[in-house]
């Protein structure tokens, strides 16, 4: 007998005669065959187990208990096909052996355990192969005693050293066999804890085939013949059940046969789903990531740093542009860079309204000879990027091809037999259904399609007429018989997706079914995939004009492209999706010819009637790609004039006298022909319509037109000489005259030679030629100028020098002043454009979201006026961006139209890519910038991910050791025992999270096996660090969510306000061990290494404990200690689930809320009682560190303090001192080390004048770079901690982090030496009551606006507590910089928000639009202002605070305040209405009240613009910290 893989062929090997009865048994059982020649055994209970000595696998009956199904299948060879079965299954089971000799009932039974086992249950009896017994380390004598010369007690037997079990085997004819049968109910209960004998190999596959064993059996022999000295292999210990994730204990896996293609395992599933798409924030498959990650599992000030926003952390940032990347590569291939969501006209029902009017019929040129398809001609072709189609065209074949030549002849059938193969698939699937509206059923009665994802990108689509569980299973069905059976699906929870008859049939084929739970179906990729397809078909009919209802052929055509395009992403690595999921080389040729939609030239059937003379015998048609399963592979869809769609094999394109609009005769035959379509199917943006629908006018060509097609393709004119002899002649006077200038003309920003050769092909970011802008210009002034060119040095050169690592690049350009002076300055716009797509901090800002759609008007340049001549005579690119509009929809989701002109300033890398993805690069307003902006985008991510990828072996300048046999040598080379002194200190605590099993004891069952490793950290104070993490990225992911959450810092500042109000205690406490306290939800165990002691090595231990680094560890603690909250009374706020409250009195009688903060493992109690919640209620429950339980000193990285004010109030003060302190003597050692200091004056956070975004500094290296995003890190956690004087300034300097220079990280140098004078500060979190000049605040009558009396009511919580003692006065502070930023002329918003005299919250970030005016900007920051005050409300509300009244906001622009104010006010400026009608909501419903406040007086100017030392910036910062610039 044989087995192997239903994906292979079989195997002709020889089987044994019982053997193939079996098979005749068990397929006569299956097939209802009553002649059943199996073999006559007594079951009364017992079977028979028989030695198959000719088997390569263990075959199981009926008889046996199965303890595990594999969800494996095998296919079982005989000598002929009549003989084989597919479809059995591979079970791990147990049969229980009763020995007749035992002299104790109780150890009489024994429990055989047999591993990747087939099970065919029509079989009565078993068969095991000898060999597969010795291997699991059992001695097996076949010989009969009646054949032994010396008859001893160890003849015909199977003896287990491990249990002493001896099995005398009988005879059955002259087959040895043995008695067994099931377990009983009993049995099955306690069978593990019994005498159990492992009777197969261990592990997750089983591999007959493996060359191995006749290695080493070979190495018995030496060259002469005689036996050498050979030492039995140790007996391997395995687990009583196979395991996903067990190895044979060598690393390597069992498998079923050499031949068997190794499926992708569990852990690699779940993987691919939590490092690219499911995103659940756990450990990632990069152990070198891994490391960096968990080395900050102990630092809860590196975690808040990261937690603050996604650019701090290096891993996070790269991954961030990685993301975006991605993204960008598939959406350019399915010819949309955006996904738009809403903006859906095929796939809605309201058409019409989502749409505007498409014009221009889309067709391509092509004649003459054919030599392939180029890579310019696939790009127009496919509306790729050039890149991406020239690495398609080197990594896929071009086999078949069309005759260019325009005289059409019958083409025979060719021989295609190289473009079709059968793929195979080995890697992990998702699946979603498209639908689409009712009234756009395509012409073959389509309405849904279902659509088919592999991890890297692969698409298969099935079209169905509905959503029923038919067709669901017929498309899964086509899926496996045209793709392959993939090792896991993964769908959402649609019933039709996971029904039973889904399970059953992929379970027949092999596949593992993952569904995906409710309200996380973001988390399938098919779902992502769709909306890109979804864009690009959209595309595709708008431009071409094409009736809606051919989407479906659209659809097919470009999901041929988007599985052909190779691409550059981490997972494809230039190759294409097809290549990377079935690994064949796919070939184009059937689709590179032809663009959607194009005209064409067939020939008819030749046996049809209109075929015959003196009918033509070419027909005009449309192509709609290539016909898949009709025809040869080089056939097309093509759409005839009658309406009528066939399959084509002898088409050609037009040329270009034919698509002439001078050609009357033609052009009337392709009106006719687009009035029959419309007439029948309608067009790209209605249903078929009544009448007729006249086609658009198009514009006369030029000779500037045709030399512009010539261009792009010369053989295009190949047939021209037969038709017009005068207009061939009129073309080559053209073409010599412009070819001696060269065919490719060199933009102005690339400097050249006096030979007209550029200097340097590297150009960088020349979009900025041609700008106007405002930059400093003499002292400390401002003036516009223009960038003229690249600078260059008096021979020519350009100034600064080109490295192929972007960081060291420094190319710097010339700008003109308007008084004619000339200064060189750098260009970041494009580093600071990519940085704003990945940033996701959730702050609140308006800016560009997506690119959603572009027209094109009267005045714009046509192709034919590309050039514009010098008065040298060379030619250059024409800079202009007149006539093109974009509609851009913002992250607040409005919707506007904005001209190129302006909308390049704002987002060029967002604008650039939605042209690429058009294929509108080659038109005149994008062809001389947006290709330096692409590569420069794609510079910048590679750089960024280079610093990413950069294992630290160093911090704070200590040597980190990367294992445990580093940690000793560091300690002897040292001479301490400082890392092994860690070490056993973490090694002692997790003693209470794992239990090590006796040698020999297995875990229980349905535990799987798990591994770990140590990470070394070294803290601030230089105090080593061990912790003992398990390898949570190679363990299976959760099905459920493993969100784990952290209270709010502006939480913490609330509850430190309110507990002073109230006159409450607080407490904190930290919980020993934290995670290690509460019990996993997971079931693993672990083998002990050296780590856990000699005594201990190689034993197996049950993790118990939430140990660090599992998936789920954060989530379990987080869980079991909300659990204990729960039980104690307490009840978390919906405003911050980490804010636990509980109804309290005073012992005065006053009611009041008692609160707990959660953080990790820090606890803060704010109660009468606190000490006593902590140790007597929650300490009940949760071990604590002794000496943590007391009043705040220390708290989230800052030091605590009570003080008592000049009035005689008591309150809590918040410092940062201290962690100041550390962090500048950090950075002069790191300084030290270069032999520089900080510097010795430094009164305010910027040197006077120092504008970060138009510092032309050399860029840092890889080195510097990352050390410059540590100390942003290290700012912005200062600024959490309380130092709002230089919060302006650190999310200024965050601007740059993609891209830092040297000039800003010397400016960090000075911030540091700032802060290192000014260290002294400290947040006094007052909860007296502010002193309100109440008449500057005006409360209008808002009943005859226009609002409604409902809409002029403050929508309230319905589920909020019941407010309970005091409440507080809210005051907000808020400004605006007008055009603050000198590059991109943004706007900053800056405002901070009082409770009572307590600072709560500080906010300062540049706003995500260009706003044209003051007025617009300061209404921006008040709707900011706004929108964060509602949310404050809330969450007071939510946590049983009394909100009582309007909170008070103060503005310095008095526009803005009077048409906040006055409820008859009018919009006038149309662009701000958006922020106009918020805010004027919010002041109707009594929210906020608005008054003046002279600039001077408005504390927020401190977070919109720098400022330089002295009596105005100096009152600012002491009205919010206290001790700052005192004089000493």
């Amino acid at each position: 007998m044989t087995c192997e893989s239903d994906r292979i062929l079989p195997t002709d090997i020889n089987p044994s005669a019982s053997t193939i009865e079996a098979i005749l048994s068990a397929i006569n059982s299956h097939t209802g065959v009553g002649n059943d020649k199996s073999r006559r055994t007594n079951y009364e209970p017992y079977t028979r187990a028989e030695m198959d000595s000719h088997a390569n696998m263990v075959c199981l009956g009926r008889h046996c208990t199965i303890v595990n199904w594999t969800h494996r299948v095998m296919r079982v060879n005989g000598f002929g096909p009549a003989m084989s079965m597919n479809h059995v299954p591979v079970v791990d089971a147990v049969v229980a052996f009763d020995d007749p000799y035992a002299d104790v009932d109780e150890d009489a039974t024994y429990f055989l355990v047999f591993q990747n086992a087939l099970y065919i249950p029509s079989m009565k009896h078993h068969l095991i192969p000898p060999f597969i017994l010795r291997e699991a380390g059992l001695r097996v004598d076949e010989t009969p005693k009646r054949q032994a010369v010396d008859v001893t007690e160890d003849n015909h037997t199977i003896f287990d050293p491990g249990t002493n079990m001896r099995i005398h085997m009988s005879l059955n004819g002259i087959f040895s066999s043995f008695k067994c049968r099931k377990m009983t109910a009993d049995e099955m209960e306690t069978w593990r804890e019994e005498q159990v004998v492992q009777a197969s190999p261990g592990g997750t596959r089983w591999d007959p085939y493996d060359p191995i064993y006749a290695e080493e059996e070979a190495s018995c022999i030496n060259h002469r013949g005689e036996v050498r000295a050979v030492v039995p292999p140790a007996r391997k210990s395995y687990s009583h059940i196979i395991e996903d994730d067990d190895d044979n204990g060598d690393g390597s896996y069992g498998c079923i046969q050499a031949a068997y293609a190794e499926p992708m395992l569990v852990e690699e599933f779940d993987n691919i789903i939590e490092d690219n798409f499911a995103r659940v924030g756990a450990m990632t498959s990069d152990l070198e990531k891994d490391l960096r990650k968990l080395a900050t599992v102990d630092d809860p000030v590196q975690c808040n740093v990261s937690s603050i926003s996604r650019c701090l952390d290096e891993d996070q940032l790269a991954d961030a542009l990685e993301e975006l990347n991605v993204k960008t590569a598939y959406g350019i291939a399915a010819g949309s860079a955006v996904e738009l969501g809403e903006l859906d006209d095929l796939f809605v029902e309201d058409i019409q309204a989502k749409i505007s009017e498409a014009a221009g019929v889309f067709s391509s040129l092509s004649s003459g000879e054919s030599h392939g398809v180029t890579a310019e001609k696939l790009a127009k072709i496919w509306r790729i990027s050039e890149d991406d189609a020239q690495r398609t065209i080197e990594t896929t074949t071009q086999l078949g091809k069309y005759s260019a030549n325009t005289k059409l002849t019958r083409e025979l059938t060719t021989s295609d037999r190289a473009l079709r193969y059968k793929r195979f698939v080995d890697c992990v699937f998702f699946t979603d259904t498209l639908q689409v509206t009712g009234k756009a059923k395509s012409t073959r009665g389509y309405t849904h399609v279902q659509v088919y994802v592999s991890d890297k990108g692969f698409i298969f689509i099935y079209f169905m007429t509905g959503t029923n569980q038919k067709e669901y299973l017929q498309a899964l069905k086509a899926f496996c018989r045209e793709v392959g059976v993939p090792e896991t699906l993964v769908c959402d929870p649609h019933p039709t997706q996971h029904s039973r008859e889904v399970k059953n049939y992929l379970a027949e084929v092999g596949t593992r079914l993952k569904v995906l739970e409710r309200s996380t179906q973001w988390a399938d990729l098919a779902e992502r995939f769709i909306g890109l397809l979804k864009s690009g078909v959209r595309a595709d009919l708008r431009e071409s004009n094409a009736p809606m209802v051919l989407w479906d052929y659209c659809l097919d055509r470009r999901v041929m492209i988007m599985n052909l395009t190779a691409r550059t992403t981490h997972k494809l690595r230039g190759i294409n999706p097809y290549t990377a999921t079935t690994f064949q080389t796919a070939d184009i040729s059937n689709i590179a010819t032809f663009g959607w939609f194009e005209w064409v030239y067939c020939l008819e059937d030749s046996k049809s009637s209109l075929h015959k003379f003196p009918k033509a015998r070419e027909k005009l048609g449309r192509c709609l790609g290539p016909s898949k399963d009709y025809g040869n592979e080089m056939c097309q869809w093509v759409l005839k004039e009658t309406g009528h769609i066939v399959p084509l094999r002898t088409l050609r394109r037009l040329t270009p006298f034919e698509l002439s609009v001078t050609n009357e005769t033609e052009r009337d035959k392709r009106l006719n022909f687009m009035n029959n379509i419309r007439r029948r199917y309608g067009d790209a943006t209605r249903l078929p319509p009544d009448g007729e629908v006249v086609l658009p006018t198009i514009e006369e060509e030029t000779s500037d037109d045709l030399y512009q097609v010539w261009l792009e393709d010369p053989e295009d004119f190949g047939g021209w000489q037969e038709e017009d002899e005068g207009q061939a002649v009129a073309m080559s006077l053209l073409v010599d005259e412009v070819s001696q200038l060269g065919r490719y003309h060199i933009p102005e920003a690339d400097i050249c030679n006096a030979e007209g050769v550029p200097i340097s092909d590297k150009s960088l970011t020349d979009l900025m030629i041609g700008i106007e802008v405002a930059l400093p210009h003499g002292e400390d002034k401002q003036a516009m100028c223009r960038v003229l060119r690249r600078s260059v040095d008096n021979d020519g050169q350009t100034t600064g020098v080109y490295d192929e690592n972007p960081a060291l690049n420094t190319m710097i350009y010339d700008v003109e002043f308007e008084d004619g002076r000339i200064q060189k300055y750098a260009a970041n716009i494009i580093a600071q454009n990519v940085l704003e797509q990945v940033d996701n901090e959730g702050c609140y800002s308006e800016r560009v979201e997506a690119v959603l759609d572009h027209r094109r008007q009267g005045n714009a340049v046509p192709k034919g006026k590309m050039y514009v001549t010098m008065r040298d005579g060379r030619k250059k690119l024409r800079q202009s961006t007149a006539g093109w509009d974009f509609k851009v929809r913002f992250t607040n989701n409005r919707e506007q139209w904005m001209q190129l002109k302006d909308l390049k300033e704002l987002c060029p890398v967002q604008v650039a890519e939605y042209v690429a993805a058009r294929g509108l690069v080659d038109e005149v307003a994008f062809q001389w910038w947006v290709p330096y902006t692409l590569r420069k985008k794609s510079s910048i991510i590679c750089a960024v991910k280079g610093r990413a990828v950069k294992r630290k072996t160093h911090k704070f300048g200590v040597q980190i050791p990367q294992d445990i046999e580093e940690a000793f040598k560091l300690d002897e080379a040292n001479g301490n025992t400082l890392w092994q002194d860690a070490l056993a200190l973490e090694m002692s605590s997790i003693g209470r999270a794992i239990t090590i099993l006796p040698d020999g004891r297995q875990p229980p069952p349905g535990y799987t096996k798990a591994t770990g490793h140590c990470v070394f950290d070294v803290k601030m104070c230089g105090r080593r660090k061990a912790r003992w993490v398990k390898n949570g990225h190679l363990t299976p992911v959760s099905e459920t969510s493993n969100y784990a959450g952290v209270v709010s810092r502006e939480s913490v500042r609330i509850a430190f306000t309110y507990a002073a109000m109230m006159g409450l205690p607080i407490m904190a406490g930290d919980i020993k061990n934290a995670y290690l306290q509460a019990p996993t939800s997971e079931k693993h165990f672990i083998v002990c290494g050296r780590e856990f002691g000699l005594e201990n090595m190689g034993k197996k231990a049950i993790i118990t404990g939430s140990i660090y680094g599992g998936r789920v560890s954060g989530r379990d603690y987080w869980l079991h200690l909300r659990k204990c909250m729960e039980e104690l009374g307490f009840t978390h706020s919906l405003g911050d689930a980490d804010v636990w409250y509980r109804p309290a009195v005073k012992k005065d009688g006053t009611e009041y809320y008692e609160y707990v903060l959660l953080y990790v493992d820090d606890v803060l109690v704010i109660s009468e009682n606190a000490e006593a919640v902590i140790r007597d209620e929650i300490g009940r429950h949760w071990e604590f560190k002794e000496s943590s339980i007391e009043k705040p000193s220390i708290y989230l990285g800052g030091k605590c303090r009570e003080v008592e004010l000049s009035n005689g109030v008591k309150c809590w003060a918040f410092g940062s001192s201290q962690y100041v302190q550390e962090a500048v003597k950090n950075v002069e050692t790191w300084l030290a080390k270069q032999n520089r200091s900080l510097p010795k004056k430094a009164e305010q956070p910027f040197k006077p004048g120092y504008r970060p975004e138009i510092d032309i500094s050399r860029e840092l290296n890889q080195e510097e770079a990352s050390y410059y995003q540590s100390l942003i890190g290290i700012l912005r956690w200062i600024v959490e901690l309380g130092r709002v004087d230089v919060n302006l300034e650190v999310s200024m300097m965050s601007s740059h982090l993609a891209l830092p220079r040297e000039g800003h990280l010397d400016c960090l140098y000075h911030m540091f030496a700032y802060l290192k004078k000014y260290h002294n500060a400290e947040m006094v979190f007052d909860p007296t009551e502010p002193v309100i000049a109440t008449d500057a605040f005006q409360r209008q009558d808002w009943t005859y606006s226009t609002m409604s009396e409902e809409e002029r009511k403050e929508k309230l919580p319905p589920n909020a507590p019941k407010p309970r003692g005091k409440g507080f006065v809210i005051r907000c502070y808020v400004d605006a910089d007008h055009a603050g930023d000198s590059v991109t002329r943004k706007s900053r918003t800056g405002f901070m928000v009082y409770l009572n005299n307590a600072p709560v919250y500080w906010y300062s970030k540049k706003q995500g639009s260009v706003e044209p005016s003051t007025y617009q900007a300061e209404f921006t920051a008040m709707r900011e202002a706004t929108e964060y005050i509602r949310a404050l409300r809330y969450k007071l509300r939510m946590m049983g605070i009394p909100v009582e009244g309007p909170a008070y906001v103060f503005g310095d622009n008095q526009s803005v305040l009077a048409n906040t104010t006055n409820p008859g006010s009018v919009l006038k400026k149309k662009c701000a209405a958006v922020a106009y009608h918020l805010v004027r909501e919010a002041v109707a419903r009594g929210e906020i009240i608005t008054a003046y406040i002279n600039t001077h007086d408005n504390v927020a100017d401190l977070f919109t613009k720098p400022m330089t030392a002295g009596e105005k910036r100096n009152g600012f910062v002491r009205k919010i910290l206290q001790h700052i610039f005192r004089k000493e």
